[in-house]
Parts: structure tokens; C-alpha cells; sequence
């Protein structure tokens, strides 16, 4: 037995399809609300008085589209675990939406089935204008299992150095640190989703000068910089 997929009405991606296409339309409808009141209103700069029902009329609408984005999102993940389940029940203990999306991956995968992939293009990495250095930033959209990862955000990641080695700095050369940020992550029912990733966590570099690390995003290799040799 296998989840069906594509009967219509009735497979899997046939409802997927139509929930994702609706909630595509509704954020679509959310911008449009929004943008048309915004042009309503500048048109009562001077008198905005004479319009203070439109922004909460407005905002009460674009809510209400949010919520019914969120129904259909608990809708997709109810059918996901419900017709997985109905093929072949998961464990209690592995049943969550990303173990039936394993199952169902595995399914395909044994049955030559697939999706299109998702387009992914790294841009260039490029120092600011008063960038001190010749550190090199490697960018990469592979996931652990090898595979290009399907979930990047379209987002400009910003690399700054807060902890250097220059000269006045505070660090190890070799043991800089860095903060990541990436653009605001947007809630499912926002208009603007998915945003960017959120990311904002701090980082050391990894340097050959550096060895015989133990902590994540160390060097843990020894004599990396081959400066010591018999």
C-alpha cells in the first residue's frame, strides 16, 4: 500500500495543490486590501478624521484573511497525518508532521515519484565598503544529507565582526567572532510570508591557525596549517 497521491479528486498533492493555491491568493488579496486602503487614505492626508473607519475596517478584513490562512494550514497538516496514518499507521512516538512527511518521501522513493525542486541560487558573497581583512565567508545550500536544502529564504544575510584581531581589537587571531543576521521572519498568516529566516546568532571563525578545537564551529583538526612537521 501506498498514500495516493494524484487521483483526482481525492490524492494527496491534488488537496495540497488546492490549499496552497488558495492561501497564495488570499496573502495576494491581503497586499491588495492594504495597498488600495493606504492609497484611499493618503487621499484624506488632511482630513484623516473624515476616514477613521477605513484602517480598522481594513485591519479587522486582513485579519480575518490570517486566520483563515491559518485553518488551511491546519487543514494540510490534519490530511498529511491522516492519509499517512490510513496507509499505514505511524508509531506513537513518530507522529509528527515530519515524520509522515519521511514516510511519505520513502514511499516515493521506492515508487520512482517525484516533485519539482525548488530553485536555490547562492548569491555573491561581498565585503561593505569598510571591510578591514581578507577573511573569506563560505556559503553553501547543502544540507547534511548531501542534497540542495528546499527551504532557503529569498533574504541578504549580513556578516559583521564584532570581537577582531586588527589591531585595537579584542581577539585571537583566528578566533574572531562575528554576528549573523538574516531578514524578519514573517508568521504563516502574515501577508509577507515566509519573510527571511530570523537567523541572529553570533560565530566564531574557523582558522588552520587555530587547531585541536572541541566546540562547534572549531577547528578540530590538529596541525591543520601543516606548520609543524618531522
Amino acid at each position: 500500500m501506498a498514500v495516493d497521491l494524484a487521483t483526482n479528486p481525492g490524492g494527496f498533492f491534488r488537496r495540497l495543490g488546492k490549499e496552497v493555491d488558495f492561501a497564495d491568493k488570499i496573502r495576494a488579496n491581503q497586499v491588495e486590501v492594504d495597498t488600495e486602503i493606504d492609497d484611499i487614505l493618503d487621499q484624506y492626508a488632511a482630513n484623516r478624521d473624515h476616514a477613521v473607519a477605513l484602517q480598522p475596517a481594513r485591519d479587522s478584513y486582513v485579519a480575518a484573511l490570517g486566520s483563515l490562512l491559518g485553518t488551511l494550514r491546519e487543514q494540510a497538516r490534519r490530511n498529511l497525518l491522516n492519509m499517512v496514518n490510513d496507509d499505514d499507521p505511524l508509531q506513537a512516538s513518530q507522529s509528527t508532521v515530519e515524520d509522515a512527511l519521511r514516510r511519505l518521501a520513502d514511499q516515493m522513493a521506492a515508487s520512482s515519484d517525484s516533485i519539482d525542486a525548488t530553485t536555490i541560487t547562492v548569491g555573491t558573497v561581498t565585503a561593505g565598503g569598510s571591510n578591514v581583512g581578507t577573511g573569506t565567508f563560505i556559503v553553501d545550500d547543502t544540507g547534511l544529507d548531501g542534497n540542495e536544502m528546499q527551504t532557503i529564504r529569498t533574504e541578504t544575510l549580513r556578516f559583521e565582526c564584532f570581537s577582531d584581531a586588527e589591531p585595537g581589537g579584542s581577539a585571537t587571531a583566528g578566533r574572531e567572532m562575528f554576528d549573523v543576521r538574516g531578514e524578519p521572519e514573517r508568521a504563516p498568516h502574515d501577508p509577507l510570508w515566509p519573510g527571511g529566516s530570523g537567523i541572529n546568532r553570533k560565530l566564531r571563525i574557523t582558522s588552520a591557525e587555530q587547531d585541536a578545537g572541541s566546540k562547534p564551529g572549531d577547528n578540530m583538526l590538529v596541525n591543520s596549517d601543516f606548520e609543524v612537521f618531522t
